[in-house]
């Protein structure tokens, strides 16, 4: 099974699709969770990374156990992003569904689990990838028109945004673009704070009936 991911094009022309996997029969030998695969110009032959990028936790498709300060948290490993590049390093987000329907409902969920968020990882190599944190906090960004607490961010992409279609200069905002399976495609502008997404605003994108 191949889910939602996001498409990237490193420098040197090599081409990478991240998507979100179930794990096979034998988990010992093909693990669930974020996977790469990668193809050199004319793009004619794909191959998948030999290990999955972020593995999700077997018996919890979808979602990472990860030991931090002594805490064990749950972070998404469904529906990555778009890969980019920044500062001479890789990111990739995930989305937060599985975590969410999991962790974040119900009358005595934790509220740090409720609502729309992403996590962040970051690699040197597009192998090893190391957890970040959240790439924005839903209810510290500053934005009126809060998501409410059942809404969740999957198939999330990440783009600059520019002042014109072609030969235009780049503007300082960013574009998060998202689904909520409850109430549709939604994205956010905003600025960059170190390794942080702080929204300025959000918007619905209207579907014709």
């Amino acid at each position: 099974g191949c889910f939602s991911g996001g498409g990237f094009i490193d420098d040197d022309g090599t081409a990478y699709i991240s998507f979100w996997k179930f794990a096979a029969k034998d988990k010992s030998k093909d693990k669930g969770g974020i996977a790469i695969a990668y193809s050199k110009p004319p793009y004619d032959v794909w191959e998948r990374m030999e290990n999955v990028a972020i593995e999700s936790v077997p018996t919890m498709w979808g979602v990472t156990d990860l030991e931090i300060n002594g805490e064990i948290i749950h972070v998404g490993s469904a529906d990555p992003s778009n890969i980019w590049r920044a500062n001479g390093k890789y990111y990739i987000q995930t989305g937060n569904k599985p975590v969410l329907d999991r962790f974040g409902r119900g009358d005595n969920a934790d509220p740090k689990y409720m609502g729309d968020w992403t996590d962040l990882f970051r690699s040197d190599d597009l192998k090893k990838w190391e957890y970040v944190g959240r790439f924005y906090d839903n209810q510290k960004m500053g934005v009126d028109d809060y998501p409410d607490a059942t809404e969740d961010d999957m198939c999330p992409s990440f783009l600059p945004l520019y002042d014109a279609e072609e030969n235009g200069k780049f503007t300082g905002k960013y574009l998060q673009i998202f689904i909520s399976h409850n109430k549709g495609c939604q994205y956010y502008i905003g600025e960059m704070n170190g390794e942080k997404f702080v929204a300025s605003n959000r918007n619905y994108i209207q579907v014709p009936p």
